[in-house]
């Protein structure tokens, strides 16, 4: 009797179905709608502070290494004119030396550009 009890399940499910609807409120699921959106913003809002945080502390490292480049470059330039060519290369050689002490490039702005223009939709 395969039919029957399938018969049998559709009407106990359209029963319960039909208790649920009587029992939901939609001022209370409204609520939990409005809830839900508000814990999503303040999760926005917290990711934007994350990558204008990481932003400041890239500009921050830039700065320090474009410094130091230019720290280096002059202590070439001096050791070089006080006739120390070893002290120029060695000066010149920890310039290039470390690829990642140089300056950093345009792509680390897309997040921060990305999460500012989300930032200003809110």
């Amino acid at each position: 009797m395969p039919g029957l009890s399938g018969r049998m399940s559709t009407v106990v499910k359209a029963k319960i179905s039909k208790l649920l609807d009587r029992a939901e409120d939609p001022a209370e699921t409204l609520e939990y709608s409005y809830q839900k959106q508000i814990e999503q913003l303040q999760n926005v809002k917290k990711g934007v502070a994350d990558v204008v945080t990481a932003k400041k502390r890239l500009q921050l490292q830039e700065e320090t290494y474009r410094a130091q480049v230019v720290k280096l470059d002059t202590q070439a330039r001096q050791a070089l004119a006080a006739g120390q060519e070893d002290l120029a290369r060695i000066a010149l050689e920890r310039k290039e030396r470390d690829p990642d002490r140089s300056p950093v490039a345009g792509p680390a702005d897309q997040p921060a550009r990305a999460a500012a223009g989300a930032a200003h939709r809110l």
